[in-house]
């Protein structure tokens, strides 16, 4: 009989794991999952490294994992989740100690600094690549054909817009740049600050939205990144427009900088916006489902960005990207559970939980959360841009963050763009 023991406590989690991977600050989960034949008779045991740790991606991970071995009675699974950085300098401990986990996830970052590597097993042979859209594809296939990691999901930034207290004050829904204007300067002349931001996305996803629209929407985004990556063309100053945008938030009070640079993603920025006194707030569209189960008590949604003059844009992320190690002495089965993850129906399951959409062609299935509606239709008519995108030589969106964060701290926006330009340089000149 499959039974499945999670274990609540950190503690109880690092009597199983410590020995192996070193502390990991408080912040895990792990859930330890065996097969159908019961505790000890599965021939293999895959290990499953995830910053996925709150409870509702637990859940559908769980039932994932469940699905797997009922298809697989000789493998068990041990998936641990870690939020946020604590994730992050786990994972590269264990990197450093040649100790990876079978299967993991991955960002822009590790993608580019393993693959080199050659630490990353190659995927390209499993089934159910060719489901994938052209433009997910274009993310993730080497110019070789190699493939060295998968997305389960598209995420996207969020415009909340809180429809109560807009309604009270007779503000409709910024549609594009010049109606986001006339509102934010309305509720200022209110005493209100109008957006909610975190320290970590919401300037710098703006930013994106607004200085990248022209390579994304009406341009060969791949060529524009080759040109980019070359240094023909120069990415900071693309950005330019919307380093100015962020300049006029900052100086025109739509942000509260001091407020911002302490509060944290999905968090506290939620917390704020909860209280019911903000009518915007800026961030992932993925915690819809976690605003309302703090039952705000007023009605939102969530839009794509109004930052230009024509009209709103999604800014869109492959998110919950998987890799396999080169090295897992079960290649084989980590493999076949990467497939398995990446099948349509799975894939639903995950991704609805998260309020995001789909990655594959043809699939074109609303989120049961109607509240992201909005980004939905956004993404279904092509008007989006790519906050992270694997294709460049540098980990652009990282970089971008440092930059905005020098705005909150003071920076004009010609000092940010020179930051950036930088920051690019180097880290290019560092990987010759």
């Amino acid at each position: 009989m499959k039974h499945i023991k999670r274990l609540l406590t950190l503690m109880a989690g690092l009597l199983v794991l410590c020995g192996s991977c070193g502390c990991t600050d408080g912040y895990g989960e792990n859930i330890i999952m065996d097969s159908e034949k019961g505790s000890g008779d599965a021939s293999v045991t895959l290990t499953f490294f995830g910053y996925k740790a709150d409870a509702l991606n637990l859940t559908v991970i769980e039932e994932t994992l469940r699905g797997f071995m009922d298809e697989n009675l000789d493998v068990e699974i041990l998936y641990e989740g870690i939020k946020g950085t604590p994730y992050w300098n786990t994972f590269n401990k264990r990197r450093d100690s040649g100790s990876l986990d079978d299967v993991f996830m991955i960002n822009q970052v590790h993608v580019m600094e393993m693959s080199g590597e050659g630490a990353l097993a190659d995927l390209s042979g499993i089934a159910g690549i060719e489901n994938y859209s052209d433009s997910m594809k274009e993310q993730f296939t080497r110019e070789d054909g190699s493939v060295y990691f998968l997305p389960l999901c598209v995420s996207a930034g969020g415009f909340y817009c809180n429809m109560d207290l807009l309604a009270e004050h007779g503000i409709s829904v910024p549609t594009n740049l010049s109606e986001l204007e006339a509102a934010c300067e309305y509720f200022v002349s209110q005493g209100i600050t109008p957006i909610v931001a975190n320290n970590y996305d919401s300037l710098r996803t703006v930013i994106t939205a607004a200085g990248m629209s022209t390579v994304y929407m009406y341009g060969d985004s791949g060529e524009m990144i080759s040109l980019f990556n070359s240094g023909e063309k120069s990415a900071a100053e693309q950005l330019r427009p919307g380093f100015a945008l962020a300049g006029k938030m900052i100086d025109r009070g739509w942000i509260d900088c001091a407020e911002t640079l302490g509060t944290n993603m999905t968090s506290d920025d939620l917390d704020i916006f909860a209280k019911g006194d903000r009518p915007f707030m800026i961030t992932g569209g993925w915690a819809s489902p976690r605003l309302a189960a703090k039952n705000p008590g007023f009605e939102f949604r969530v839009y794509p960005y109004p930052v230009l003059s024509d009209g709103a844009v999604m800014v869109a992320a492959p998110d919950t990207c998987i890799a396999v190690s080169a090295d897992s002495p079960y290649q084989e089965q980590a493999k076949k559970l990467a497939e398995y993850l990446i099948k349509d129906d799975v894939m639903w399951d995950y991704r609805d939980s998260q309020s995001s959409f789909s990655p594959l062609r043809d699939d074109d299935r609303l989120p049961s959360d109607k509240r992201v509606e909005p980004l939905f239709r956004t993404y279904s008519e092509g008007r989006v841009v790519y906050g992270t995108d694997y294709r460049f030589s540098f980990p652009l969106d990282s970089l971008l963050r440092d930059a905005a964060e020098d705005m909150l701290r003071g920076a004009d926006a010609g000092d940010a763009e020179e930051t950036l330009e930088n920051s690019i340089r180097e880290y290019l000149s560092e990987r010759e």
